[in-house]
């Protein structure tokens, strides 16, 4: 079967964006799938923690554009230099577009539609998925729908578009936030199927289009099994913690009151984070704790991320207010782990997703201090559920489901 995905974001360009779709696209090959991409040409020396997911495999064949957004906006800026030239072109992409002006694809549509086109008619696709952000995407592949009437064209809503603070939508100016609902409008009532990664995100897309909930659903964050490690080790003398992933903006309380902890139980916790920034080092300075009982890494591959977890005793998740409803990929391959997760955020369906299925513990601002240390120091009894069946959250199960219910054979 022949499959065209069209995903900006795609190894070897860098970000969590492509890893949904260069995971499923490397299962569906597995499934005796051959799926061509569409993306973007990678502007940046780094390269995808996921690029071995795509080479060498002779059955993901890539198709690059050169994109036409200003590479400078992707980046936050750090000298005047850099500061003046990005709010100069921030001024001209916002002169030349009518929605947000974080939406990386929005000068590519010629590029994206001709590239696309030919794809289709060479190979007679009939499959083919749009993932976005960048959400311009989608909208520009409505074209395809026209031309090609048979085509099955299935829409993946990573984020939220219209109804989410991401991509500049916070501070969208009442005409542009229009222009932007009037994309997503269309979208969703031309495409054939529009997958969301969460119930939460298929709840606000009903309640907006409330004629077309049928053809809204939901295609959950998955994990790669391929890249987690059993074994575990028990010959520490200190608990080990671990984060990684993104150090939110709004989770500085919780790193202030973790901080304290770790500063009364220096001969018997380290906390290891791997993330691609170094926000709140301050807060664990002023304790005396870095390189001593916290350790900041990068990022690394998920096989090699996963070798360090299966070392440590916890994993622990932060999240802010705005994802207390948000059960990610990090969850599912956590629990394929059989590590504890220690999740701190405000009560929503993530902490009832955890505390139902006995795969962790959780804590708000107000219980942390009287609990975190009890709980990791195990002075809290607490049994960990190490037979969740959380195999069907794998991507091959995700990529078989999406073959079987929603492709066109």
């Amino acid at each position: 079967m022949q499959v065209l995905l069209i995903s900006y974001t795609f190894p070897p360009y860098p970000g969590i964006g492509g890893r949904r779709w260069t995971k499923i696209a490397k299962y569906l090959t597995k499934l005796g799938c051959t799926v061509h991409v569409v993306h973007a040409k990678n502007p940046f020396l780094e390269e995808s923690i996921w690029v071995n997911d795509v080479n060498g495999n002779k059955n993901i064949v890539p198709y690059s554009f050169k994109s036409g957004y200003p590479t400078i906006l992707m980046k936050k800026p750090n000298t005047v230099f850099q500061k003046f030239h990005y709010r100069l072109l921030l001024f001209y992409v916002n002169l030349f577009s009518k929605g947000t002006p974080y939406d990386r694809a929005i000068f590519d549509r010629k590029k994206i539609i001709k590239l696309s086109e030919e794809i289709i008619y060479k190979f007679q696709i009939q499959n083919v998925i749009v993932t976005s952000a960048p959400f311009s995407l989608s909208y520009f592949s409505l074209e395809l729908k026209k031309k090609f009437k048979s085509l099955n064209l299935m829409i993946d809503f990573r984020d939220p578009w219209t109804w989410g603070s991401l991509y500049g939508f916070s501070g969208l100016k009442n005409n542009r936030i229009t222009f932007e609902k009037e994309m997503e409008k269309n979208v969703v009532e031309n495409a054939s199927i529009v997958f969301v990664p969460v119930d939460v995100m298929r709840d606000k897309l009903v309640k907006l289009y409330p004629n077309f909930e049928s053809k809204i659903k939901t295609l959950r964050h998955s994990f790669d099994a391929d890249e987690i490690v059993f074994n575990k080790s028990s010959n520490q003398t200190m608990v080990v913690i671990t984060f990684y992933g993104t150090l939110y903006e709004e989770i500085g309380n919780y790193f202030k009151l973790l901080a304290k902890d770790l500063s009364s139980k220096k001969d018997k916790i380290e906390f290891h984070i791997y993330s691609d920034s170094t926000k709140y080092i301050d807060l664990f300075e002023e304790h005396g704790l870095i390189n001593n009982n916290v350790f900041y890494h990068g990022i690394l591959p998920t096989i090699e991320l996963f070798e360090k977890i299966s070392t440590s005793n916890f994993v622990l998740l932060v999240h802010p207010k705005r994802g207390v409803d948000s059960i990610s990929t990090k969850f599912y391959e956590i629990i394929y782990s059989r590590t504890p997760i220690l999740y701190v955020g405000e009560e929503g369906k993530t902490s009832e997703f955890i505390t139902s299925n006995k795969v962790g513990y959780t804590f708000t601002e107000k219980n942390f201090a009287d609990t975190f240390l009890s709980v990791v120091l195990g002075n809290i009894p607490y049994s960990y559920n190490s037979t969740f069946a959380v195999d069907s959250f794998s991507f091959e199960n995700t990529s078989k489901l999406l073959i079987d219910n929603y492709f066109i054979l």
